[in-house]
């Protein structure tokens, strides 16, 4: 909302090609697309030195950016580029989870790498804060916290304290909350639950004939 800062947020870059990045960056900032990727990026690139004309910051985020495949970091190694005497016209912000360090760990990377001005890993949650956030998405859904102090335990031994694998296995656990018809949730049936998640690629659908 800052009127100083012109975004576009990539929330899922799925991709194909660079030239479909390419466009699906211009369609976040509004810039009209062209046929030819050369095209495209003039207009991309006439869109950034009227921005800084007005004296805007323009930010361009990338969630899930472990997504992008090799044609696309070259893209936006590219756009990086673009700048004048005194100033970069595109600042780029990726986020994602581990897999993006390690394909920018890739020697075919390194040119994009060198304009990395920031780079931060986020620590796993401690044990106070894997019960910190449990308790703060139930009081988001508006419910009461189901799990008790052993089963949140049990929870942060098993996710090692990644916040993403710390909510799949509470949905789970709540499924199978709900299947037995339990209030609230021990570990013993937190430690089921994670039976059905120890393979990410498998589907995790509680076996209703597996009561607790």
């Amino acid at each position: 909302d800052n009127p100083d800062y012109t975004t576009a947020f990539i929330v899922n870059p799925k991709q194909t090609s660079e030239t479909a990045f390419l466009k699906a960056i211009c369609t976040e900032f509004g810039v009209p697309t062209r046929r030819s990727q050369r095209e495209t990026e003039y207009e991309l690139r006439a869109f950034l030195f009227e921005q800084v004309e007005k004296g805007k910051n323009v930010v361009l985020f990338v969630d899930e950016a472990q997504q992008l495949r090799g044609p696309m970091f070259e893209q936006i190694r590219q756009i990086l580029n673009y700048e004048t005497d005194d100033r970069k016209l595109l600042n780029v912000v990726l986020a994602g989870q581990i897999e993006l360090r390690y394909k920018l760990a890739d020697q075919s990377k390194r040119a994009l790498v060198s304009r990395i001005a920031v780079s931060s890993t986020l620590d796993a949650l401690t044990l106070e804060e894997t019960q910190s956030m449990i308790e703060f998405r139930c009081h988001i859904g508006k419910i009461e916290n189901p799990f008790t102090q052993e089963a949140v335990e049990s929870i942060y031994n098993f996710s090692k304290g990644v916040p993403r694998e710390v909510i799949k296995l509470c949905a789970m656990s709540v499924q199978y909350a709900i299947l037995n018809e339990l209030k609230n949730i021990p570990k013993e049936l937190v430690e089921m639950a994670q039976n059905d998640i120890v393979k990410p690629d498998e589907i995790n659908v509680p076996k209703t004939v597996n009561k607790f």
